[in-house]
């Protein structure tokens, strides 16, 4: 099998409060939610490696689990800054679970 080159889509970085991630350049959310329609299997959130608001789409083998369809096309709602600047870290817990941690005091 032979290797042929790639072309990777690069954002030139202009902001000084960008963090590095494993080569990727974790934009800050900048602008308010744009009004997008769209479907049930979708979400839309900040993808910290696109540097926008970029569209989510369910992943089939993974009931709680979203990956971008913007340029990055891998972040997904598992990564950790993903979660960070989207606030998801209790989605796809149950409520009532959340409701015994909060009595509990954790």
């Amino acid at each position: 099998m032979q290797r042929h080159p790639i072309k990777v889509i690069r954002i030139p970085i202009s902001e000084p409060n960008i963090l590095i991630s494993g080569g990727w350049a974790v934009f800050p959310i900048s602008g308010d939610r744009p009004k997008i329609k769209i479907n049930e299997d979708e979400k839309l959130l900040w993808c910290p490696y696109c540097g926008k608001w970029s569209i989510f789409k369910k992943v089939p083998e993974d009931h709680d689990m979203y990956r971008c369809t913007g340029k990055c096309g891998w972040s997904s709602t598992k990564d950790y800054y993903v979660k960070k600047f989207n606030n998801l870290w209790w989605d796809g817990i149950p409520l009532n679970s959340i409701k015994k941690l909060n009595k509990k005091g954790l």
